[in-house]
C-alpha cells in the first residue's frame, strides 16, 4: 500500500551535473531551495542555473491515466510560484526564492494530497502499521530533500519545471538552542514516492461510492485538480489535507494515528467496506435490515413469538464484532462486548437496572449502588475508542413498563450529536451530581486509573455522571402476549422495531450457525449520522426521491394519532441510505423502514381504526411504493403484507402491528 520506496541516497540519476534538481536546506526545514546541476534547453544545450536569474518558475506535474493518455497538471498558484534568484548577492549560486509564499516542499506536498512536510524533529506520535509511510516518515521529522526536474521554457518571464523524482528525507533529529542546530541525531533515511500510481489511485478512488462522505469530498477535490476541471491552490489543498486527517484520526484513532500519509487508511477503509460487501452477500437480509437500522439508530426492538432466536441474534451480532484476540474473547461463548439483562416485572422505575444512592453504608457515607448494567457501560467506555460495539441485550423488554424503567436512556438518546470530533454524544445518562459520591463510583468501576481509563474519568467528571458510549447498541427483545406491557407511541418513536415470526425448519441443522469471532468490521455498526440534514448533504437525490413517499403517508395519516414528525423522517431517510449501501433498492428500503418506523405506531379498537381508513393506508403504501421501485424490479411485499394481517385482525374489534 506505500508510496514511497527506500533508496541508499538522493542521487536517483548518474550525471550529477547533467542533472537539474533543487535540494532543501535541511535545518531551514525546506526553506531554502537551492539549484543544483545543469538544466537542458530545447536544443539539448546544458546550461547553468544562473541563465534562469529573474525567470518565475511555475511547478508543472505529467502523469499518465489509466487510458494511457498523457496529463499534465500546473501548480499555478500565486503561491507556489518562485522567482529564481542568487543565493546571495554577487554569487552565482540559484535558489527559488519563496519570500511571503509557500515553500516548493508544501506545495509539491499539498498537490500529491500529503501531509505538510516539516522540519526534522523527532515524531510526537508513533504511526499505527496502517500507515504507509514508515516511522522515519511522520510529520513532524520527514521533508521533501530534493526534486529532480526537467525545464520547458514558457516565455521570456516564466519557465515551468517538471518534476521527474522527488526524494523525501528523514531519520534524524535536531537539537536547537537559539534557534540554532546545536546538534543532529540520527541517520538520514531516502524515500522515492511513486507520484504518478498516486495520483491514479486517487482518480479511481473517486470513482468507489463506498467512501465515507467527508473522505469522498477530499478525494473528488484532488481528483478535479488531476483531471484538470479544477485550478490547484495551495491553501484549499492544504486544509483539505488536515481536514481529513482529523476527521480519521478522530472516527479511527486506534488505526490511524493522525500525523502520516492518510490515503493508505483511506485504501484500507474501502477494503474493510469491500470485505463488508462481501460478508453482507452471505448473510441473510433479515442480518443486513438489522445492521443498516444499528447504524441509523443504535435502539432496536426485536419482535415475534418466543423460540424465534431474538436472544440469540443479539448475541451472534456481539460474537461478529467482538475481536478475535484480547480479553474481549477470553470466551467465545459468551464474548466480553455482550450483556443480557433480564427485564423483572417489579421494574416501575429506573433502580433496578440504572442503580441508585444510598445512604445506608458500611461507613455510614453515601454512595451509588452499580448494576450490571453500570459495569457494562463502564466497560464499553474503556473501547469507546476503539470503536469496538458493545452489545446489552434487555430480555423480554416489555415485562414492565419501558417508559418507567427506561426513561432516562429513551430522553437522553434524542441528545445524539455529531461532534466536531466527528464522534458522537450524548448528555449525561446517570447523573451524580455529588462529586464525592461520583468518585467513589469511579474507583469502583475504574480500579487502575490509568491510561485510557483517565481520559474517561475527565470526561465523566465534566459531564457529571455517565453518558451513553457511542459504541453502545441497545437491542430488547419484545413477546406480546397477555402477560406483557404494551409500547406507547413515544418508546416505538425512538427505536428501529423487527418482527421475528418466521420459522425455516432446516435453519441452522447443516452447519453452527454462530459468527465467527471478528467476522465483521467495527465500521459496519458505525452510527455516521444523528439527524436527517446531514445524509440530505450527501444523499440529496434519494432523500428527495424519499419526500413524496413521506408526504404521502403523512397525509393519509391526518385525523389519527399515529402521525409521525421529524425524529421519524429523520430515521426513516437514514436508515434507506444506509440500507442502499448494500445494494437494496430505495422501493425495498422505504418498504421495510415503512413497517419499522411507521405501522409499528398503529393499534386500536374500531373507533379509532377504521377499516375503511386502513385499507386507504394499504393503498396509499402499495402505490407510492410502486413510484420508487426501478424498471423490472418486483413489488416489494413487506408493509402491505403486514397491512393485510391488520385489516384482518380488526374483524375481531381490535387491530395492532404486533401479534
Amino acid at each position: 500500500m506505500t508510496y514511497f520506496l527506500e533508496i541508499e541516497n538522493y542521487d536517483t540519476y548518474s550525471n550529477d551535473e547533467a542533472c537539474f534538481r533543487f535540494n532543501y536546506n535541511r535545518n531551514g526545514g525546506g526553506g531554502q531551495s537551492f539549484l543544483q546541476g545543469k538544466y537542458q534547453d530545447s536544443s539539448g544545450k546544458l546550461n547553468s542555473p544562473f541563465n534562469l536569474n529573474g525567470l518565475i518558475a511555475t511547478f508543472k506535474f505529467y502523469f499518465r491515466n489509466k487510458n494511457g493518455n498523457l496529463i499534465s497538471v500546473l501548480l499555478d498558484d500565486e503561491s507556489t510560484q518562485y522567482e529564481i534568484k542568487p543565493r546571495a548577492s554577487g554569487e552565482k549560486c540559484m535558489k527559488f526564492a519563496v519570500g511571503n509564499n509557500e515553500t516548493p516542499s508544501k506545495a509539491i506536498a499539498a498537490f500529491l494530497m500529503l501531509p505538510e512536510t516539516c522540519s526534522v524533529e523527532s515524531p510526537s506520535i508513533e504511526p499505527t502499521p496502517y500507515d504507509s509511510i514508515t516511522t522515519v516518515l511522520s510529520l513532524k521529522n520527514y521533508w521533501l530533500k530534493s526534486t529532480w526536474l526537467d525545464v520547458e521554457l514558457c516565455n521570456d518571464k516564466t519557465i515551468y519545471v517538471v518534476p521527474k523524482d522527488c526524494i523525501f528525507s528523514g531519520g534524524l533529529k535536531t537539537e536547537c538552542k537559539d534557534n540554532k542546530v546545536v546538534k543532529t541525531i540520527g541517520t538520514a533515511r531516502y524515500f522515492k514516492i511513486d507520484f504518478q500510481k498516486r495520483i491514479n489511485d486517487i482518480l479511481s478512488l473517486s470513482e468507489n461510492e463506498m467512501l465515507d462522505s467527508e473522505v469522498a469530498v477530499c478525494i473528488k477535490h484532488f481528483a478535479d485538480i488531476y483531471s484538470g476541471t479544477k485550478h490547484f491552490h495551495y491553501k484549499e489543498s492544504a486544509d483539505m489535507i488536515s481536514h481529513v486527517m482529523r476527521y480519521l484520526s478522530s472516527k479511527y484513532p486506534f488505526t490511524y494515528s493522525g500525523v502520516t500519509d492518510p490515503l493508505p487508511m483511506i485504501k484500507y477503509l474501502i477494503k474493510s467496506q469491500e470485505s463488508l460487501s462481501n460478508l453482507l452477500n452471505e448473510m441473510s437480509d433479515e442480518n443486513k435490515q438489522i445492521l443498516a437500522a444499528i447504524r441509523a439508530k443504535p435502539f432496536i426492538l426485536l419482535a415475534g413469538m418466543s423460540g424465534t432466536g431474538k436472544t440469540r441474534i443479539v448475541r451472534q451480532l456481539a460474537r461478529g464484532f467482538c475481536p478475535q484476540i484480547g480479553e474481549l474473547a477470553s470466551n467465545p461463548m459468551c464474548p466480553g462486548n455482550y450483556e443480557c439483562i433480564p427485564v423483572r416485572p417489579n421494574w416501575h422505575d429506573s433502580t433496578g437496572l440504572m442503580g441508585y444512592i444510598t445512604r445506608i453504608t458500611e461507613h455510614g457515607k453515601p454512595m451509588y449502588v452499580a448494576t450490571e448494567f453500570v459495569r457494562f457501560l463502564a466497560k464499553a467506555w474503556l473501547y469507546e475508542k476503539k470503536g469496538i460495539p458493545f452489545f446489552l441485550c434487555l430480555d423480554e423488554m416489555n415485562l414492565a413498563p419501558v417508559e418507567q424503567y427506561f426513561a432516562e436512556y429513551l430522553s437522553v438518546i434524542e441528545s445524539r450529536q455529531l461532534s466536531e470530533e466527528y464522534k458522537i454524544v450524548t448528555d449525561t445518562l446517570i447523573k451524580i451530581p455529588d462529586k464525592e459520591i461520583l468518585n467513589s463510583l469511579i474507583n469502583e468501576l475504574y480500579p487502575d486509573q490509568a491510561g485510557t481509563a483517565s481520559e474517561i474519568i475527565s470526561i465523566f467528571k465534566k459531564m457529571g455522571g455517565i453518558p451513553i458510549p457511542s459504541n453502545l447498541v441497545v437491542m430488547g427483545t419484545v413477546n406480546m402476549d397477555e402477560t406483557t406491557c404494551s409500547f406507547p407511541r413515544k418508546v416505538l418513536d425512538r427505536a428501529m422495531t423487527f418482527e421475528l415470526n418466521e420459522f425455516n425448519i432446516d435453519s441452522g441443522l447443516e452447519s453452527n450457525p454462530d459468527i465467527p469471532l471478528g467476522a465483521f468490521p467495527a465500521e459496519s455498526a458505525t452510527c455516521c449520522f444523528t439527524h436527517g440534514w446531514q445524509v440530505y448533504q450527501i444523499g440529496k437525490d434519494k432523500c428527495d426521491m424519499v419526500k413524496p413517499y413521506l408526504i404521502a403517508l403523512d397525509n393519509a395519516l391526518q385525523g389519527k394519532p399515529f402521525r409521525f414528525a421529524y425524529r421519524t423522517r429523520d430515521e426513516f431517510m437514514i436508515y434507506c441510505f444506509e440500507r442502499m449501501r448494500d445494494g437494496t433498492s430505495l422501493a425495498k428500503a422505504a418498504d421495510e423502514a415503512t413497517n419499522m418506523k411507521i405501522l409499528s405506531r398503529i393499534e386500536g379498537d374500531e373507533q379509532t381504526v377504521q377499516l375503511r381508513w386502513l385499507k386507504n393506508l394499504r393503498e396509499v403504501v402499495s402505490n407510492e411504493l410502486n413510484n420508487l421501485m426501478e424498471t423490472g424490479e418486483e413489488a416489494p411485499k413487506v408493509a402491505t403484507q403486514k397491512l393485510d394481517e391488520m385489516i384482518s385482525r380488526l374483524d375481531s374489534g381490535f387491530t395492532s402491528f404486533w401479534l
